[in-house]
């Protein structure tokens, strides 16, 4: 998922920004990110892909993931926010669905999308969720966002990555934001 494909970029040079969550500020309309924790979790399948059978990255102590820790690579980890040029949802909508390629949605499909990532919805009021909402439609209007393939095939990764670097050389921009 995100971290794998998060992986793959760290390999091509890219800093990560966040692996698992993003903040967006309402106040802010162009949509800076800011710099979450400088790590990130991957599956023992990914790590060898990406690093190597022979990594010596340490073991999580709660399931049987390893743990990048970048907080010593500066060049790897964004130490300042950057601005949102795309969002990528990953997977297909449909879980039956044959996926051909990234695929830019409308706002609205994107907005019904990314609703379902909403940060602790149980505990948030009304007026938080209005809030939440207006943030997520104002980004829709002025950042595109695309749906990627299902890649059932690690060894694809690389090809998704370019794929999806192709597709911002088109916005000019390579800060995105990968969703599940």
């Amino acid at each position: 998922g995100k971290s794998s494909l998060a992986a793959v970029f760290l390999q091509r040079g890219f800093p990560l920004i966040s692996d698992d969550l993003i903040v967006l500020d309402p106040a802010d309309p162009s949509f800076h990110v800011p710099p979450a924790v400088p790590g990130m979790r991957l599956r023992a399948d990914v790590a060898d892909l990406v690093f190597g059978p022979d990594h010596e990255l340490p073991r999580g102590i709660e399931d049987d993931k390893y743990y990048l820790d970048l907080s010593a690579q500066p060049a790897q980890f964004a130490s300042a926010p950057r601005p949102l040029a795309a969002v990528f949802l990953l997977g297909g909508a449909n879980s039956g669905a044959v996926d051909h390629g990234i695929r830019q949605l409308t706002p609205k499909e994107a907005l019904l999308r990314l609703s379902r990532f909403a940060y602790l919805p149980n505990l948030m009021d009304k007026n938080m969720h209005r809030v939440q909402f207006a943030t997520l439609a104002a980004l829709l209007r002025t950042i595109p966002a695309y749906q990627l393939p299902t890649v059932p095939d690690l060894a694809r990764l690389p090809d998704l990555s370019q794929e999806i670097l192709d597709t911002l050389a088109d916005i000019n921009s390579f800060s995105t934001c990968l969703l599940e």
